[in-house]
């Protein structure tokens, strides 16, 4: 809150005085840096209602005080005479002459040479120009010219840190983003709103069912970007798909079967619903009776022989099951639904039968499913889908 609300004071005019009075401490500091003394900004936000009885609208005033090292200042020793006059000399203390010494020529000075400049050690003998060198150590320098572009570089004293103010402006300078995106129609929309042809690249993970779009990606000139503006799609599989696939070869009893087809019915297209229900209530109604054999019939059904045992008297029965249904369901979410065929699988076990069903090479349904998801995206976003993953 502190961040957004410094930077809208007088439209900035509190940040900049800020920095300006940070600025002349650093420097004070510098100047006194023999003395140890520090100094210090003190910030002070005032805040009233606009009006008495209306504390909604609120008005804002900031005050910058600065408080600088003050330098070490020298003292000088003055003597008070009987008329409180104040001299440099001490008027209680005998003046004694002093004799001038003069010389006809003047002596010959001794020079001192400064250690001149190697190629092999780099020293700097002139005192002068350490100091420019020690105070150029944190201006930004490019690296000398290379065949390829590698960048700025800065020299940092020891227990020195740059920091960044990109906090305190009115927006980042580039964005830094992570998105999760639900379904297709938002993944597209997203890219069609952030993307551009020249940098955005789509990844298609197939393993995982997942597509990823890095907005601010490699130029194709070989300019590097940034690759911090991601969004991603995970394909998720519909419940109607993941039902039928959870139960898949799963061997069920007489009851469970038929609840089962039961309670998904509306997802079976072939045979028609009223027959399918048929079937499903048989066999609830004769959970009690003993199966003797399973034939398969020229019309695609399957014949089961029972004994059933009525009041007291053994009656023989058959009861018919088509062989294989038609589903009619989505692979994911709000894709398209698919024609996929479902075998009837059985065994008789004294008298007994076990139920299932076989799904014949699902993958081929996934992968499909997944291939129209990849032509919509690139289509509808003129990009690329590209087959791998971007780390």
């Amino acid at each position: 809150m502190f961040q957004e609300t410094i930077v809208q004071i007088n439209n900035g005019a509190a940040v900049a005085e800020l920095s300006d009075a940070l600025r002349k401490v650093v420097a004070s500091v510098r100047e006194t840096g023999e003395t140890g003394k520090s100094g210090s900004i003190t910030l002070t936000l005032k805040v009233a209602p606009a009006s008495k009885g209306n504390a909604d609208v609120l008005l804002i005033e900031s005050q910058v005080k600065t408080k600088l090292p003050e330098p070490e200042r020298g003292m000088t020793i003055f003597y008070a005479t009987d008329n409180n006059l104040l001299v440099r000399n001490d008027p209680k203390q005998q003046m004694l002459p002093l004799r001038v010494v003069e010389f006809d020529q003047p002596r010959d000075l001794r020079e001192v040479k400064t250690m001149p400049y190697n190629d092999d050690n780099s020293k700097i003998g002139d005192v002068q120009s350490a100091i420019a060198a020690d105070a150029a150590l944190g201006d930004p320098r490019a690296i000398p010219e290379s065949p390829v572009p590698v960048g700025f570089y800065t020299v940092v004293p020891e227990h020195y840190k740059i920091e960044s103010l990109e906090d305190f402006m009115p927006r980042p300078l580039r964005i830094q983003q992570k998105v999760e995106l639900h379904d297709a129609v938002s993944f597209i929309a997203y890219v069609g709103e952030f993307g551009d042809r020249e940098v955005s690249r789509i990844f298609f993970d197939q393993e995982h069912e997942q597509f990823q779009v890095v907005i601010d990606y490699h130029a194709g000139n070989g300019v590097p970007g940034w690759c911090e503006h991601v969004a991603g799609f995970a394909a998720r599989r519909s419940v109607e798909f993941t039902t039928w696939m959870n139960q898949n070869r799963k061997q069920m009893t007489q009851v469970d079967f038929a609840r089962f087809l039961e309670d998904n019915m509306p997802d079976v297209v072939e045979p028609n619903s009223a027959e399918l229900l048929q079937v499903a209530l048989t066999f609830e109604a004769k959970k009690s009776v003993e199966f003797s054999s399973g034939v398969r019939l020229n019309n695609g059904q399957i014949q089961f022989a029972y004994d059933e045992v009525v009041r007291g008297a053994a009656q023989k029965g058959t009861l018919e099951v088509p062989e294989q249904f038609i589903l009619g369901i989505p692979i994911h979410v709000g894709g398209p639904a698919y024609r996929i065929p479902v075998r009837f699988r059985w065994r008789l076990q004294e008298g007994k039968a076990v139920f299932w069903y076989e799904v014949g090479r699902p993958h081929r349904f996934i992968e499909d499913a997944l291939r129209e998801i990849r032509e919509r995206i690139g289509q509808e976003t003129g990009l690329d889908v590209l087959a791998g993953v971007a780390k």
